[in-house]
């Protein structure tokens, strides 16, 4: 697991990325190692995603929300 240090120099690598900025990628681990604990980013997104998808889940049931979707594209 990772430390609060290494989340937090990882998760403001990310976000200096998304500004368009590139040194945020010097925040990164780009060891072996930091390749591995990456997968624990799931546990930071999770919650995120499990918001997400419930949301998703309860307009599924709705055909007009659902069709509202797909007129966007």
């Amino acid at each position: 697991m990772l430390s609060s240090d290494e989340t937090y120099a990882s998760l403001n690598g990310a976000w200096r990325l998304m500004l368009g900025k590139a040194d945020g990628l010097r925040q990164f681990d780009l060891s072996a190692d930091g390749f591995w604990n990456s997968f624990f980013a799931i546990v930071v997104a999770a919650p995120a995603l499990i918001v997400g998808w419930v949301g998703l889940a309860n307009e599924i049931g709705d055909p007009n929300a659902f069709a509202g979707r797909f007129s966007m594209l």
